[in-house]
C-alpha cells in the first residue's frame, strides 16, 4: 500500500486569536484501501486501531452484489476488510454503529433493508455475536447505543410501539418502558437520540416530537413546535448538556432544573446541514460544520463557539469523527475518504512545512529572516505568529535567494550568499547586488570588512566588502569545505570532508588534520562556543572538541544512531544536538540523552545544517521539511507502549478448497502453528503494532526466517510467501522506530508447510529400501549369472586341455606309431620316396601333439618351456624374439602352469598372425606379491576398444586364461605403435 495519498500541508485560520498556525493532514481514499462510501461510525479498539463502518452509495436491494466491505479496519499502514457473520440471511445496507464496550468489545448495529440487527464483536478474533432483541435476531427499529451513568440504553421498536432497553453486561436487553407517538410514521434509526439525567431522560427523533419521560415511562412534557424540530446534535461542555435542533444554527443548552431547553445566545453559529459534535473519553468537545467549502473546526469558550481551524475542502457527504484526545489529532470520514488531522503541538511550532529551511536570522525583536533552500525568504512576525514571503529583488525585478548559508546584519544592509554569489542586500526595501565568483558552500563574517567562505575543490576564500575583491587565502583544492568557525577574528577552524583545517589568519599559516587523527574525519559542521571553544560534527554522529593550546581533538558525544550533526546549541548541563535523524538533549555530567523526533511534533526527523538560531528561551531550528520554534524545558519524550502483533493471515484452506482470511488472534498464539497444506503452500501476513491509535509514526519492519538474513520490509506491513518450501519455521518480525531503535518485543510465529507424502522421510526410506532390494536381487541375478558364465568359460577351457590331451596322446600313441611302422617297412623294403615322406608326416604329428599338449611342460617346468618354445618359434620364423624369464616355477601349480603357458603361446601367435612385426620381446618377472608375463611387439597395432566391442574371441579368450588364474589383464595397442600385453598373477 502506498503510505499516503494526498498528503499535504494546510495553512489554516485561527479565527479565535487572528494567528497563522499550520495543520498537517493525511487523506486515505480507494487507492490505499479505504473503501466505505458513506462513514456512519468510527470507533478504537483496545489494540489502537481504527474500526470505520458504514455503507456504500448503491446500496440498492435490485443491485445483487454488494463488491465493498461495510466494516473495515485500519492499522496504520493498511486496510482490512472485515466481514459480516455468514448466517447473515438479510441483505446488508451497511453498518450504522460500532459503540465500545467496557470489555474492550463492540457492539455492531447492522442495517438491514426492512429491519436492523444488534451484534457483539470481538475486535481481537472478529468473532461475531448475535444479540437477540426481545426473542428476535431482527427488530423493525433499533437506535444507537447511548451510554448514561455506567449503564447502556438502546431503543427498539416493533411496529408501532418503542422501547427504551438497557443493554446488560450479559447482552440481554433489559426493557424500562415503552411508548407510542401520536405520529402516522416513525422510525426508530440513527437519527434517534437519547439524553439521561438523574430524573427523566429526553428522547428526541426526526419522526416525532422532543418527548421528556421520568424513569419509569411517564411522560412528562413534549415539546411541540410547527415546522417541528428535533435534537440533531449533542455534546458536554464543562458538564452541561448542548444541542442543536435540525434547521437551526443557534447552539442550546439543555437546563435541567427547569426541564427546558434555551438558547445559548439568539447569534446565529453555522449551517448545520453537515454538522457533527464530538466528546472524547476526557469529556473534551468538538463541534465540526461545513460550510462554504470550508470544513471548521470550533470548540465551545463560555457562550461563545469560537472557531480554531478552517480546512479547504471541496465536498463533504456526512462528517463522522473519532480521538483518543481531541488536543492532539481527530480522524474524520466525508464523502468516501478519510482523513487525519494532526494539530500544532503547544511545545513545538512549525513553520513553512513544505520547505527545506536553510539559514535563520534575527531581523529585530520581532522578526526572524528564514532562508529556504529553493523557494527563497519569508519574515516570521514572532508577534503575529505569521509568515510572509520576502520579495527580493534585483534591477527592478524579483531575484528569489536560494541555499543561502548565512546572514549578516549590518547597519541598513544585509549580507547573504546565494549559490556562486556573495549577496548585499538592502535592509528595508530587499534589493540586491550580486558579486560572483565561485560556489559558496560555508560562509561566516570575519570582521567589519572581510567575509570567509569555503568552497568545494577551490579555495578558502575572503570577500572584502568594501573593495568587493574576493580573495583566496588557502588552496583547498582537494577538499570540500562544509562549515566555517572563527574565534576572535583570527583563529580560524574548517570542518572539510578530509579532515580539520586550522588557519591562523593574523599570521597567514595553517594546518591541516587529516584522516590519521580523527575514528571519522568526514565533518560537516563546526561553531565556536565561549563555554566549550571549537566544536566538531562528524557525519557518523561524532562531537570533538578541538584544545587550542594543546593542539589535540577530544570526542565529547557519540550519537548513538550513528546520525550526522547538524547543528548544536550549548546549554548549561550540555549541548542540545540537531541531528540528521531526531534531536538529542545531551548531558554532558551524566552523558544521558533524550532524543525526540516527529512524534514529539517537530516536522521532520532530519534537521539542516546552517539552520539553527537561539532567541532567549526560544531554539529555531530548520529541518528538511519546515521550521520548528520551541522552548526545550516544555519537552517531554512521548513513551508509547507500542508493540507487535499479527493482525491477519491468509492460507489455503482444504475444507473449502479456497484462500481463506483469518483474523482471530487465538491462531496467533506463540503456542500455535500455522500448517500450509500441501495442496498449495502459499501463505501472506499481515501484522502492526499496537497501541499507537492508527498513526502513521514511521515506523518500519524487518523479518527473518529461521535466524537467517533479516529481509527490510521498509515501511510495509505485510509478507507473501507464494510457495514456502515444505519443512518447519519460525518467522520472526522486528518493528524499528525513526532511529532504527526496535520497537517492543519481535512477532514469533511458528509455521509448518506440510510435504507431499511422497516426499516425506518415511515414503523416501521405504522407497528407498524397495529400490535397493529390487537392485540387490538383480545384483545377485547378475553376480549369479556371472558367476555361471565365468565357471562355464572356465570349464569350457579346461575342456578344450583335456580334448587337446586327449587328442595329443592319440597322436602319439596310435597315429605316431602307426607311421612309425609305414616308416620302418619302406626302409626294409628299400622304398626310399615314402620312408622320407613317411618321416616328414610323423614330424608334423608329432608337433602337432607337442602343439596341443606340451611334453616338456612337466619334463622341463613352466620357465624351461617358455624358454623352448622361444627357441623353436625363433628357429622356424623369421622374427627377432628377445627374452627375460625367472624361474617362477615353484610358485605355480600344473594347471597354473598350463593355463599361463596357454596364454603366453596364444600371445605369440597373435603376434605372428597379424601383428606383420619385425621383433617381440617375453618379460616374466617375480614381483612383491605377482608374478608380472608382459609381451610386447613392434608391430601394426589395433583398436583395443572396437575389438572388445566386436567381441573378439581372441581377447576374450586371454581374458578367460588370466582370470582363471585370478590376474589383471592389460592390453595397451595404437596403430603402427605396436602392442603391449601384461598380466599381473597374484602369488
Amino acid at each position: 500500500m502506498k503510505t499516503i495519498c494526498n498528503c499535504f500541508f494546510l495553512i489554516l485560520f485561527s479565527i479565535g486569536f487572528g494567528q497563522t498556525t499550520e495543520l498537517y493532514q493525511k487523506i486515505y481514499d480507494n487507492n490505499e484501501g479505504f473503501e466505505i462510501d458513506f462513514a456512519q461510525t468510527l470507533a478504537f479498539d483496545d489494540y489502537g486501531f481504527l474500526w470505520i463502518g458504514g455503507n456504500n452509495l448503491d446500496n440498492r436491494l435490485i443491485i445483487a452484489e454488494k463488491s465493498k466491505p461495510p466494516l473495515q479496519r485500519f492499522n496504520g499502514y493498511s486496510f482490512d476488510n472485515i466481514p459480516l457473520p455468514n448466517d447473515i440471511t438479510e441483505d446488508v445496507l451497511g453498518v450504522s454503529q460500532l459503540f465500545k464496550r467496557d470489555n474492550g468489545s463492540f457492539y455492531v448495529v447492522v442495517k438491514y433493508a426492512n429491519s436492523y440487527g444488534l451484534f457483539e464483536l470481538n475486535p481481537s478474533t472478529t468473532e461475531f455475536k448475535h444479540i437477540s432483541i426481545h426473542g428476535k435476531q431482527q427488530s423493525f427499529g433499533l437506535s444507537h447505543i447511548f451510554k448514561y451513568n455506567n449503564n447502556n440504553y438502546i431503543l427498539s421498536q416493533e411496529g408501532r410501539i418503542i422501547t427504551l432497553n438497557i443493554l446488560e453486561k450479559d447482552n440481554t436487553l433489559t426493557p424500562l418502558f415503552s411508548f407510542t407517538s401520536e405520529e402516522n410514521k416513525f422510525l426508530v434509526e440513527a437519527a434517534t437520540q437519547f439524553i439521561g439525567f438523574e430524573d427523566y431522560c429526553i428522547i428526541s427523533d426526526d419522526n416525532f416530537a422532543i418527548k421528556y419521560f421520568d424513569w419509569n415511562g411517564n411522560l412528562l412534557k413534549v415539546e411541540s413546535s410547527k415546522p417541528r424540530k428535533w435534537i440533531d446534535e449533542t455534546f458536554i461542555s464543562n458538564n452541561t448538556n448542548y444541542i442543536f435542533k435540525n434547521n437551526n444554527s443557534v447552539l442550546q443548552e439543555i437546563d435541567v432544573a427547569t426541564s427546558t431547553i434555551k438558547p445559548v445566545n439568539n447569534k446565529p453559529y453555522l449551517d448545520n446541514l453537515h454538522l457533527n459534535t464530538y466528546n472524547d473519553e476526557n469529556n473534551n468537545h468538538l463541534i465540526i460544520s461545513f460550510e462554504d467549502r470550508e470544513l471548521k473546526l470550533s470548540i465551545l469558550e463560555g457562550n461563545t463557539i469560537k472557531t480554531k481551524y478552517k480546512i479547504p475542502l471541496r465536498k463533504c457527504d456526512g462528517i463522522k469523527v473519532v480521538s483518543k484526545d481531541l488536543s492532539q489529532d481527530i480522524w474524520l470520514a466525508t464523502d468516501g475518504k478519510l482523513h487525519y488531522f494532526k494539530f500544532p503541538t503547544q511545545n513545538v511550532k512549525t513553520y513553512l512545512r513544505d520547505h527545506s529551511i536553510r539559514a535563520i536570522k534575527q531581523l529585530d525583536s520581532t522578526n526572524v529572516i528564514v532562508s529556504t533552500e529553493a523557494k527563497g525568504w519569508f519574515n516570521l512576525n514572532r508577534k503575529t505568529d505569521s509568515v510572509t514571503p520576502i520579495n527580493t529583488r534585483l534591477d527592478d525585478n524579483n531575484s528569489s535567494l536560494n541555499s543561502s548559508r548565512n546572514i549578516f546584519i549590518e547597519d541598513n544592509t544585509i549580507w547573504t550568499s546565494s549559490a556562486s554569489n556573495i549577496i548585499e542586500l538592502g535592509k528595508t526595501d530587499y534589493t540586491l547586488k550580486k558579486y560572483r565568483h565561485y560556489p559558496v558552500i560555508a560562509l561566516e563574517q570575519l570582521n567589519d570588512s572581510l567575509l570567509l567562505y569555503g568552497t568545494n575543490g577551490y579555495n578558502l576564500m575572503s570577500f572584502n566588502k568594501k573593495t568587493k575583491a574576493h580573495i583566496p587565502l588557502v588552496s583547498t583544492d582537494s577538499l570540500y569545505i562544509f562549515d566555517i568557525a572563527i574565534k576572535d577574528q583570527n583563529n580560524i577552524l574548517c570542518a572539510t570532508d578530509k579532515g580539520a583545517l586550522i588557519y591562523d589568519f593574523e599570521n597567514n599559516t595553517h594546518q591541516f588534520y587529516d584522516a590519521s587523527q580523527f575514528e571519522d574525519s568526514f565533518f560537516l559542521m563546526t561553531d565556536y562556543h565561549k563555554d566549550y571553544g571549537f566544536l566538531l560534527g562528524s557525519r557518523s554522529g561524532h562531537i570533538l572538541n578541538y584544545d587550542e593550546k594543546n593542539k589535540t581533538f577530544s570526542k565529547i558525544y557519540k550519537d548513538e544512531f550513528n546520525a550526522g550533526i547538524a547543528t548544536i546549541f550549548p546549554q548549561e548541563n550540555g549541548l542540545w544536538i540537531n541531528t540528521f535523524n531526531g534531536y538529542v538533549d545531551f548531558n554532558l555530567k551524566d552523558k544521558s540523552t533524550k532524543r525526540y523526533s516527529d512524534k514529539d511534533g517537530f516536522s521532520n526527523n532530519e534537521a539542516n545544517r546552517y539552520s539553527a538560531l537561539k532567541i532567549g528561551e526560544q531554539y529555531f531550528v530548520g529541518s528538511i521539511d519546515g521550521l520548528n520554534v520551541f522552548n526545550p524545558n516544555d519537552l517531554k519524550p512521548l513513551d508509547e507502549n507500542a508493540n507487535l502483533i499479527l493482525l491477519k493471515a491468509n492460507w489455503y484452506d482444504e475444507n473449502s478448497e479456497t484462500f481463506k482470511d483469518n483474523y482471530d488472534q487465538n491462531i496467533f498464539e506463540k503456542s500455535k502453528t500455522i500448517e500450509l497444506p500441501v495442496e498449495n503452500r502459499a501463505l501472506s501476513l499481515s501484522f502492526a503494532l499496537k497501541n499507537i491509535y492508527a498513526r502513521d509514526n514511521s515506523y518500519s519492519f524487518k523479518y527473518r526466517l529461521n535466524d537467517k538474513n533479516w529481509v527490510n520490509l521498509k515501511q510495509q506491513n505485510s509478507i507473501a510467501f507464494p510457495n514456502l518450501a515444505a519443512g518447519n519455521y519460525n518467522l520472526e518480525i522486528i518493528a524499528s522506530d525513526f532511529s532504527g531503535n526496535q520497537v517492543g518485543e519481535p512477532l514469533l510465529v511458528k509455521i509448518k508447510s506440510r510435504e507431499f507424502f511422497y516426499k516425506t522421510w518415511w515414503f523416501i526410506v521405504a522407497l528407498s529400501l524397495a529400490v535397493i532390494a529390487v537392485l540387490l536381487y538383480f545384483l545377485r541375478q547378475f553376480q549369479l549369472r556371472k558367476k555361471l558364465q565365468d565357471q562355464f568359460a572356465l570349464d569350457l577351457i579346461q575342456s578344450q586341455e583335456d580334448e587337446r590331451k586327449r587328442i595329443a596322446r592319440e597322436l602319439h600313441d596310435s597315429v605316431s606309431q602307426q607311421l612309425t611302422l609305414i616308416k620302418r617297412k619302406a626302409q626294409s623294403t628299400e622304398q626310399t620316396e615314402i620312408s622320407e615322406l613317411t618321416n616328414n608326416t610323423l614330424e608334423e604329428v608329432r608337433q602337432i601333439s607337442r602343439g596341443l599338449f606340451p611334453p616338456l611342460l612337466k619334463q622341463l617346468g613352466f620357465t624351461e618351456s617358455v624358454e623352448q618354445l622361444a627357441l623353436d618359434i625363433d628357429e622356424t620364423n623369421a622374427i627377432f624374439i628377445s627374452t627375460n624369464i625367472e624361474n617362477v616355477d615353484a610358485l605355480l601349480t600344473d594347471d597354473q602352469s598350463l593355463h599361463l603357458y596357454r596364454f603366453i603361446q596364444e600371445c605369440i601367435n597373435n603376434i605372428l598372425k597379424h601383428s606383420e612385426a619385425k621383433a617381440f620381446a617375453i618379460t616374466i618377472e617375480k614381483q612383491k606379491s605377482l608374478i608380472l608375463v608382459q609381451i610386447k611387439d613392434n608391430g601394426k597395432g589395433f583398436d583395443v576398444s572396437s575389438a572388445r566391442i566386436k567381441n573378439s574371441l581372441g581377447l576374450k579368450t586371454l581374458e578367460e586364461r588370466i582370470r582363471f588364474l585370478n590376474g589383471e589383464l592389460t592390453i595397451e595397442s595404437k596403430n603402427n605403435q605396436g602392442t603391449t600385453t601384461t598380466a599381473k598373477i597374484p602369488i
